[in-house]
């Protein structure tokens, strides 16, 4: 999930992000995150964040199908 300069600005004014039309994701607050703990709330983050890796060989089409 890449982010636009807009959309970033609008997710920390509190407006939430649509996720290819499936979900919404809001933004949490200062307190969430200390009551949730800086580092499992950058974990999260992470997650939300990371992209598919590449498959550059044509001998995993079973793991291919997995991934897409």
């Amino acid at each position: 999930m890449n982010l636009t300069d807009d959309e970033i600005l609008k997710f920390q004014r509190g407006t939430p992000i649509l996720l290819d039309d499936i979900c919404a994701i809001y933004s949490v607050t200062i307190g969430e995150i200390v009551d949730l703990g800086y580092n499992t709330f950058q974990q999260y983050l992470s997650v939300l964040t990371m992209t598919k890796p590449p498959i550059s060989s044509s001998k995993d089409s079973e793991f291919r199908q997995l991934l897409e």
